[in-house]
């Protein structure tokens, strides 16, 4: 018998039947042993003819990623690009993952490509397991193992904010997990002053109305952790004005034992 290069296990020779055999295949393309057989003696004079049996080996396929240990953040789409040592490798997966996680199925393909989302307060993975074949023959099964972070969710306390003008307002921002990284940007129509942009788990900030409705600031919200980012997220403080009396004049005089008539107005309606 004789093989192509990396091909091993082969008996070299023997007579009679060709014994069951451990054949590998250490190269990344299909290899072959060519069994040289030939009939010995002869029958009626006659001798036999030799011939070749050949057997193609195919060589293992290995699944190539990248990295087999990912984060992820809720809501986004995963990009896990699956190849091989061998050209043709075909790939299939199956995946599992609590019930919190959703997005995941089992798939073929080069690629997974899935919107993992994690509906819970805490991390959570999802395994995929992942099958290379080639020509019929599967490699060794590899684990990736996808962590999701939580999305984050913003409560405003309290959570619709009133103010006089002048007065200073404290507002807390309290995400559902631990850690989370706030930042924001404020906007205000008509003329209002006082507000910022800013960072941090609490806003503080003295707003003033100087017309004469009650006017909106709205502060928009960006949350961050693990690297993953969500928002903005709005809410609006109202911010009411300060009355004034407005009667003209201010001073006026009244004979003695008459009804004083004195009509009151305000800058605000």
């Amino acid at each position: 018998a004789t093989a192509t290069p990396g091909i091993t296990g082969f008996t070299a020779s023997g007579t009679n039947t060709i014994p069951s055999q451990n054949i590998s295949n250490s190269t990344n393309a299909t290899g072959t042993v060519t069994y040289h057989v030939t009939p010995s003696g002869s029958i009626n004079g006659c001798a036999g003819i030799p011939n070749d049996y050949v057997v193609n080996v195919h060589p293992e396929p290995v699944v190539l990623v990248a990295q087999t240990v990912l984060t992820h953040c809720s809501g986004t789409t995963t990009n896990i690009a699956l190849s091989s040592n061998v050209a043709g490798t075909t790939f299939s997966w199956t995946a599992s993952a609590p019930g919190s996680v959703t997005g995941f199925s089992n798939g073929t393909g080069n690629v997974i490509a899935q919107a993992l989302a994690n509906t819970s307060n805490a991390p959570h993975d999802v395994t995929y397991t992942i099958t290379p074949t080639y020509n019929g023959c599967s490699g060794n099964p590899l684990v990736v193992t996808v962590t999701v972070f939580p999305a984050t969710v913003l409560s405003v306390v309290p959570a619709f904010p009133v103010s006089c003008s002048g007065q200073n307002v404290v507002i807390s921002l309290v995400g559902n997990v631990p850690g989370i990284s706030f930042t924001w940007t404020a906007s205000a129509v008509g003329n209002v002053t006082g507000y910022t942009n800013g960072s941090g788990s609490t806003i503080s900030q003295t707003l003033i109305n100087n017309d004469n409705v009650p006017r909106l600031v709205t502060y928009a919200v960006m949350m961050s952790m693990n690297g993953c980012t969500n928002g903005p997220t709005n809410f609006i403080v109202t911010v009411n004005p300060i009355p004034a009396v407005t009667n003209n004049p201010v001073v006026s005089s009244q004979c003695s034992g008459a009804t004083s008539n004195l009509a009151l107005s305000s800058s605000v309606a």
